[in-house]
């Protein structure tokens, strides 16, 4: 903080050193700090450089999806059951964009017409759809469940539980510390010298998070936003980053402002 000080413009100094009190961990967590010597330097790993590029994207949608309207049996039995049983809301022929599936109950099935975009994807065979996804612990019939005699998802009912176990993959631990199936893949990626990063368009979210690979958060419309006056506050966040503390507040908040 004394350094930014006495760096800064004689108009700004105290402007300056106010910035530089509010990264600290000291500002920002609670307890004394408890400085433990300097941090050590992670050594970079090898990196395998690859000519091609593959991404993993997912779509995580909070606010959930009328899944029984975006994909309609069609040409099939189903296709009877679905219009008695949603009745009122069920979609007509020409509110579906139709297309074949071999291997199926039905050999056709409808597309809600607002996704043309999807069916031209699947057609294309860059598209696929996975129905009747659910979090279970272990293969489980009805019976099964129903006589307790089986590994079960924790809190199974619960909404909140049940979003975080999509998020993990693991609905059997309710602990989030061991990151997400997005991250984990990147660490397992990473394991093998491959180079792979994690990033979130929507803040700090679980399926991206990893044990090891840092979770960079991208705003949705600005991209990567730089700190303003970066190059003058470096020597806070240097000075930041080197050190380590035995209070574990201050450590992680160090961890995660240097990411």
């Amino acid at each position: 903080v004394q350094g930014a000080y006495e760096q800064a413009e004689d108009t700004r100094k105290l402007q300056v050193a106010q910035q530089a009190i509010l990264m600290t961990p000291e500002f920002n967590t609670m307890g004394a700090t408890l400085p433990n010597g300097p941090r050590e330097t992670p050594l970079e790993t090898p990196v395998t450089i690859l000519s091609d590029y593959k991404a993993f994207v997912l779509i995580f949608m909070h606010g959930g999806a009328d899944s029984f309207n975006m994909i309609v049996p069609m040409g099939c039995p189903l296709w009877g059951e679905y219009q008695t049983v949603r009745s009122g809301v069920a979609l007509l022929e020409s509110e579906l964009l139709s297309f074949a599936s071999n291997g199926q109950s039905c050999e056709s099935f409808g597309l809600h017409r607002a996704l043309p975009f999807v069916k031209q994807l699947y057609d294309g065979g860059e598209a696929a759809f996975v129905s009747n996804v659910g979090s279970l612990a272990e293969p489980t019939s009805a019976a099964e469940h129903r006589r307790g005699n089986t590994t079960k998802c924790k809190n199974l009912f619960s909404h909140w539980d049940q979003v975080v176990a999509a998020g993990t993959l693991q609905c059997q631990e309710t602990n989030q510390n061991k990151g997400g199936a997005g991250g984990r893949i990147a660490d397992a990626l990473s394991a093998r010298s491959l180079r792979a990063s994690s990033f979130s368009m929507s803040g700090v979210e679980t399926w991206p998070q990893g044990l090891k690979t840092d979770l960079k958060v991208v705003h949705a419309s600005k991209g990567v936003p730089r700190l303003a006056r970066h190059d003058q506050l470096k020597g806070v966040i240097d000075g930041i980053a080197r050190t380590r503390h035995r209070n574990i507040y201050c450590d992680e908040y160090v961890k995660q402002f240097t990411a």
